[in-house]
């Protein structure tokens, strides 16, 4: 009987996890800020279909799309945005990587490539790192050293893709760099569902061609040994002054 109830125990827990999976999407919004051109695929209710974005759009799963065409002055070879909705106990991620954004006319604005993956459920704990990177490849020649690329990344206990608890990362295209925003600890004082979204900023001269990637991670944070040992400590000091009122009283 144990043994039956382990077995139905177990196939409850992968049948939530499907679950939580099959909801998780994301949301690819590519924008040309100089004319206000705007590809835009949500995935909250994709039926299935790889074409259900439209054209330049190609939908593998609701957390793995790319997109290839012109948006405005500006034309993208492949430009992709993965993530692990709902996430594992170590890890929950979103990922973009594009190839070949290149400006084809001249004038203002810039291109905007913004993701948000929707229902990460994991790692659980209140307390969580959140941390951002960044990579570029160009062609060095055709740029001003005035040509960045600026990458956003934001993580929302509330589910909503809300620009909240933010890190960011600036790029000289003049060269093939990479960088790195750095880390934050995250109160998410409800654990629940978390949305995770990123955002690239290419301000680049005519005819440059630049290369990207960005990853954003959200870990359970782990306290430095240092202050476990400090946690220790206090945790001895107050057992030892525990016995000494008992034998007193």
């Amino acid at each position: 009987m144990r043994k039956q109830l382990a077995l139905i125990a177990t196939a409850a827990v992968a049948l939530l996890g499907a679950a939580s999976s099959a909801q998780a999407y994301v949301v690819l919004t590519i924008t040309d800020t100089g004319t206000g051109t705007q590809k835009l695929c949500d995935l909250t209710s994709w039926n299935g279909l790889a074409t259900y974005c439209g054209a330049g759009f190609n939908v593998v799963n609701r957390d793995n799309v790319s997109f290839a065409g012109t948006v405005g002055n500006h034309t993208v070879s492949t430009t992709s945005g993965t993530g692990n909705a709902p996430g594992n106990p170590v890890f929950a991620n979103l990922d973009t990587s594009t190839t070949s954004v290149t400006r084809i006319n001249a004038g203002s604005g810039s291109l905007e490539i913004d993701i948000v993956g929707f229902d990460y459920n994991q790692p659980v704990g209140a307390i969580k790192t959140f941390s951002g990177s960044a990579s570029l490849t160009s062609s060095p020649t055709l740029f001003q050293p005035t040509d960045m690329v600026m990458t956003n990344f934001w993580v929302d206990g509330a589910n909503g893709g809300n620009f909240v608890n933010g890190l960011s990362c600036m790029q000289s295209v003049t060269t093939n760099n990479s960088c790195n925003a750095g880390s934050l600890l995250w109160n998410d004082g409800a654990p629940a569902q978390f949305s995770i979204r990123t955002r690239q900023t290419y301000s680049v001269a005519a005819f440059g061609i630049v290369n990207a990637t960005s990853s954003a991670i959200v870990t359970k944070h782990i306290p430095e040994p240092a202050t476990l040992s400090l946690v220790g400590l206090a945790l001895l000091g107050a057992g030892f002054a525990g016995r000494r009122a008992a034998k007193k009283a």
